[in-house]
């Protein structure tokens, strides 16, 4: 439960600096590719967390 919990928390974060970045950034069209693409690692890092919890 605690690594499921460490996992939100990074996804808390790193969508959290995702979307300041956006929204500091003048032209909306050069960070959106970012935001993605943090989301994207942030799940698949949650995704390896849940996995090597079941697995162990």
């Amino acid at each position: 439960m605690f690594f499921v919990f460490r996992a939100l928390v990074a996804l808390l974060t790193m969508t959290l600096l995702s979307i300041g970045g956006w929204a500091a950034e003048p032209s909306t069209q050069a960070q959106l590719p970012n935001f993605w693409g943090a989301s994207l690692v942030v799940l698949g890092f949650a995704t390896l967390v849940v996995l090597r919890r079941r697995r162990a």
